[in-house]
């Protein structure tokens, strides 16, 4: 019953409804499946960081292309 109120209830399920299957999300919680391998802690957790920053910067960019290509 917790799990179902925690899948239901997650930020993005509050905001869109949930978008993924429930067997998933029990996977995410318990670590298992292809979740298993996941980053996780403090020092597995920093490997992410540059990957995202990386993703991060780009999405600017081509959000600022847009900007000046639609405003311009």
């Amino acid at each position: 019953m917790f799990q179902y109120i925690t899948f239901v209830f997650t930020s993005a399920g509050c905001i869109i409804g949930p978008f993924f299957e429930f067997t998933d999300f029990v996977n995410w919680i318990e670590m298992k499946g292809h979740y298993k391998d996941a980053p996780r802690g403090l020092v597995q957790g920093w490997a992410t960081l540059l990957p995202v920053l990386g993703k991060y910067v780009y999405g600017v960019i081509c959000i600022g292309i847009h900007m000046y290509i639609t405003v311009v």
